[in-house]
């Protein structure tokens, strides 16, 4: 009898046990408002790492949506609450990192959750910002030490920023950031697909390499919700304002420093000692993968710079491109940036720059476009691009959009293959003298009748070497510099 009674309950143990598995790998998560949950698992064998966050007492992140005071640009937000709890990472079924459970501000385990960005964050898909309470490498690379406590998760679902990046590192800018697809699912809600992506941060193992007395800065459209910030004499309507150091950390000596050098930056794009100052070839490839790209956004485009050390032997530097979302926005221009930030260096009488810009060029476009395409094809063929395409219909019906990622990884390097183009001609363009509109050789009077004709729009106006003052039209302001050029 107690054999049986034995037999019995070893029985009935087993049955709990398989019953209970079967609860563990059915769990729902939920799609949002109107659509149906999904089971855990079918995100997980999507083929991308899920990050499973779960926040302290069910909360979410929250902040305050504000717009630009009148006269300046943009829409953002303001006091962003970080809501603690805890994170894992899963490949398949296998959990392959865990921050642990968030205890205090002190301890070395769990994370924060917060909303990132500026206009994207008014989007109901949020970009967001996770911190952790111990650095690890989120992207698991095994060659680089790459620990920091801060990640970014950004949408990405016309592969802009994939393709941007790529473009970063093809032109050899300072430091091309880490990334890696995952679906994101936060409080067992799926949230869709995302781009983790390493902070642009002080790191000086794996990000941006500056001293203890360097400075991480901004050309910046949303200083106005930023405590510390210094103006800018050239752009009015922007201001400067810092990623390092924290503003706890800003002293009164901070602000003379970089008061002094923001100046004697922006003075000497307009005389022909700027060589001295700015790292030139860094300035160059960030404005040519702006006009590679071809980008729209001048105002909230991240211009980030910066200063090693406070020496005179150190010059600013343009460390990465950053922020893709006007991509492919002008086809048969220069970019946005390169027509309002650009202009006094492409007409310093100091060709340094230009120079540098043209070489730069000539160099990357003969192999751009089999480089994007290669990129991109690869990607398509392997398991995480088919990974990326099926979480992207995932991510539609969560959302209710209809991004087509297969479309995407065909339309990026077709951009570049028609940017090439138009950018081979413009470039070569760059070695006539300004003024010079009827690409003769010099400047005369035949060009000043030639900009009245383009003027008048009886010809096509040139504004590669008809554009004085850079302002992207061509008009009197312009016919004047000409004039007087002929005169002297």
């Amino acid at each position: 009898m107690c054999c049986l009674r034995l037999r019995v309950g070893v029985l009935l143990m087993c049955a709990a046990v398989a019953h209970a598995a079967p609860a563990w790998a059915a769990r729902m998560v939920g799609m949002g408002d109107g659509n149906d949950s999904v089971a855990f698992t079918h995100i997980t064998r999507l083929g991308l790492p899920v990050l499973d966050i779960q926040l302290a007492g069910g909360e979410w992140p929250t902040a305050e949506y504000v717009v630009a005071p009148e006269g300046h640009w943009g829409k953002s937000i303001v006091n962003p609450t970080r809501v603690p709890g805890r994170m894992q990472m899963y490949v398949g079924g296998s959990v392959v990192y865990d921050t642990g459970e968030y205890v205090d501000a002190d301890s070395v385990t769990g994370m924060t959750l917060r909303i990132r960005g500026n206009s994207t964050a008014w989007k109901e898909k949020k970009p967001y910002k996770i911190k952790l309470q111990h650095k690890a490498d989120l992207l698991r690379r095994d060659s680089i030490d790459g620990r920091d406590k801060n990640w970014a998760l950004i949408r990405d679902e016309h592969l802009f920023a994939m393709q941007g990046f790529e473009v970063n590192r093809i032109l050899g800018m300072p430091w091309t950031p880490g990334y890696q697809y995952v679906n994101v699912v936060i409080n067992n809600r799926y949230e869709g697909i995302y781009m983790l992506v390493e902070s642009v941060r002080r790191n000086t193992d794996c990000r941006l390499n500056v001293s203890k007395e360097g400075y991480i800065f901004e050309s910046d459209a949303y200083w106005w919700k930023e405590p510390i910030y210094l103006t800018s004499g050239i752009y009015n309507r922007l201001r400067y304002t810092f990623k390092y150091p924290d503003e706890d950390d800003f002293t009164a000596a901070d602000t003379l420093y970089m008061t002094s050098l923001v100046r004697q930056m922006e003075r000497s794009y307009m005389r022909d000692n700027y060589p001295e100052v700015i790292d030139v070839r860094s300035y160059a490839a960030w404005c040519l993968g702006h006009d590679i790209l071809g980008t729209k956004d001048y105002p909230g485009t991240n211009r980030f710079y910066l200063k090693y050390d406070k020496s005179d032997t150190t010059r600013v530097v343009m460390p990465l491109l950053w922020d893709f979302d006007s991509s492919e926005s002008v086809a048969d221009n220069w970019s946005q940036p390169h027509l309002w930030f650009y202009s006094y260096l492409f007409n310093n009488a100091n060709r340094t720059f230009v120079d540098e810009f043209v070489n730069l060029w000539n160099r990357v476009s003969p192999t751009l476009y089999e480089t994007i395409f290669t990129h991109f094809d690869t990607m398509r063929r392997s398991r995480e691009g088919s990974a990326i395409s099926l979480s992207l219909q995932l991510n539609n019906q969560r959302w209710g959009t209809s991004y087509l990622i297969y479309t995407c990884f065909i339309d990026r390097p077709a951009w570049i293959k028609s940017r090439v183009e138009w950018l081979n001609a413009e470039v070569a363009k760059l070695n006539a003298t300004m003024g010079d509109v009827d690409l003769n050789g010099h400047v005369d009077v035949d060009d000043v009748n030639a900009v009245i004709n383009m003027i008048l729009e009886y010809a096509e106006p040139n504004l590669a070497t008809g554009d004085m003052n850079g302002d992207g039209k061509l008009d009197v302001v312009d016919l004047q510099a000409i004039i007087d050029l002929v005169l002297k």
